[in-house]
Order: structure tokens, then sequence, then C-alpha cells
């Protein structure tokens, strides 16, 4: 009987020690500052290791593997966007195969707007700065949110490229990235997989918690304010952007809410308005929100608040 029991403890201590290994997955990044944020994206599928038993979290970070990450972390998708066809990587980008695994990640980012070079190099390691833009326009994406009025003192803040600056001010100052002992951020370092990890985990939560007010429905004393663009994208495809203008602070914004293609060769563009949320702070800035789309040149674009 006690040899039943010893083998039953044994039996037990092997299935405890098999789940605390399958537990973190990785041998690689326990005690890594970014350990959570790993394990918490892996569970949600949205990061994978280098193989079964390694994440390597100093490891860099390419545009493709990067792009595919914020798209695939912030869920953006073109789901409210009906095509004559199906858009191609190639329709946007030089350097991107249209059967590339991260294909449909640039077609993505680029329909939501996400600002990345027509000759991007896919498998050029991205840097923080770069990082940083980009998963502030996909935060924006989903939506406008509050963000505390003041300027964070970056000690190398005059190392980061002017086009980015305030995206790495956001982040930084909504706790997304952090800035080490003597207040670096870094903008020109390669980012790393666990850096990239722990950037996109926060932005999830941030996102998730800081819910956004959406306005819907016709608002006539607005629509004089709101104007469209119309520029030629490629040969066959046109980039339409929807402007707000002059609004108080940064806390309004607009977004497409959805597209529908007529007989008539008419794109209807729906578009939602986005108001501060009572009681929260916004940089006291005029700003112009946009929402941009890509629409066949064989429609014309037509706005429907």
């Amino acid at each position: 009987m006690k040899l039943k029991i010893n083998r039953i403890m044994m039996l037990a201590l092997v299935f405890i020690m098999m789940l605390s290994t399958s537990a973190y997955a990785f041998e690689d990044i326990k005690g890594d500052p970014a350990e959570a944020s790993i394990m918490k994206l892996k569970e949600a599928g949205i990061v994978s290791g280098e193989d079964a038993k390694h994440y390597n979290p100093q490891g860099k970070v390419s545009f493709a593997q990067g792009v595919s990450l914020i798209t695939k972390g912030m869920d953006l998708n073109i789901n409210h966007i009906k095509f004559v066809k199906a858009p191609m990587a190639s329709d946007y980008f030089s350097s991107v195969p249209n059967d590339a695994w991260y294909a449909s990640a640039f077609i993505n980012a680029h329909l939501n707007g996400l600002p990345i070079d027509r000759d991007v190099d896919p498998n050029q390691a991205m840097t923080r700065e770069q990082f940083a833009n980009l998963l502030k326009h996909a935060i924006d994406e989903k939506g406008s949110y509050p963000l505390i009025q003041i300027y964070l003192e970056i000690a190398d803040m005059d190392e980061v490229q002017q086009d980015y600056a305030a995206s790495v001010q956001a982040i930084t100052i909504l706790k997304i990235a952090q800035l080490d002992d003597k207040q670096k951020f870094y903008p020109k370092e390669a980012i790393t997989r666990g850096q990239v990890a722990g950037w996109v985990d926060a932005a999830r939560e941030f996102v998730g918690k800081m819910k956004p007010i959406i306005v819907s429905g016709e608002r006539p004393e607005y629509t004089k304010d709101i104007t469209m663009k119309i520029e030629k994208e490629s040969s066959n495809v046109n980039k339409v952007t929807i402007t707000w203008h002059d609004r108080p602070n940064s806390g309004y914004g607009i977004v497409i809410k959805g597209i529908e293609f007529t007989s008539k060769n008419e794109a209807i563009i729906t578009y939602d308005l986005q108001f501060p949320t009572k009681g929260s702070n916004y940089l006291t800035v005029i700003s112009n929100p946009t929402a941009i789309t890509y629409i066949s040149n064989q429609y014309t674009p037509v706005l429907n608040p």
C-alpha cells in the first residue's frame, strides 16, 4: 500500500513538473523584463518562438516581423472595406512579394493608415523609434484616447527623427515604452523581440481599458468642418483622406465605419466622429484628425456621415 502511494506521489510530481515546464514554454525568457508579456501574447496566439523552446528576446526584429506583430496584436483589419478586386501587396509596396507570409500584414497596415514607405525593405531591422511610430499610429486607428498634458524630458530626444517625435513622446508618456535610469530612449537602436512584446502587450492593455467615445449618425453642425482629399496612389487605386479640421484638443477623432460600392460607380464612405471623454485630460492643441482609406479609381468617393 505504501509503495502504491509513493508511486502515485511520484507520478503527481512528474505531472506538476511537466506543467511547470510547459507553462514557460520558452527556456530563454525567464527573468526577462518582458517575460510576462511574451507569455501572454503567446497564449493569445500573437507571438511565437524561433523554435519550440526559444523565443530569443534579445534578437532583432525585421520590418516583416514588426508590422505583422502590430497588425495582429492591435487587431487591424480591412473588414470594413469592400473591394472590387482583392488588394495585393504590390499595389502599395515595391519590395513586398505578394506571396510572402507577411504580405497581408503590410496590406492591413497600409489600408489602416500606418505610414510605411513604399520602398520599405521587409528584411531590414526596425529601430525603436520606427516601431514606436507604427505602434502609436495603430493605437490611433483604434480610437481617440486621452493623453496627459505634459512634455516628457527625454535625454536623447534630439536624436529622434522629427517625424517620429510625437509618437515617441506619446508611448513614453503612456508608459507603453520605458526610459532607462539615464532617461534615455535610444531611438536609433534596433528594437528587440522582448521589447516589441512588452510594448504591444502594454498597448493592448491601454486600448482595452481606455474606451473612446464614438458618436454615430449625421451631425450637421460638424460636417462643414470635414473635408475629403483624393490622391492617386497607384495606376488603379486612389488614396482618400477624410479630415476633421480645427478641433480644440487631441480628444477628437474620425474613423471610417464602412464603404459601400454602388451600381453608379460610387463608393459611399460612412464615418463616425469621436469626442473627448468627460473628465479626461487631452493635449490642448489645434488638431486635425484624419481617416485614410484606399479605393479603386473606378469609383467616385462620396461621404455619408
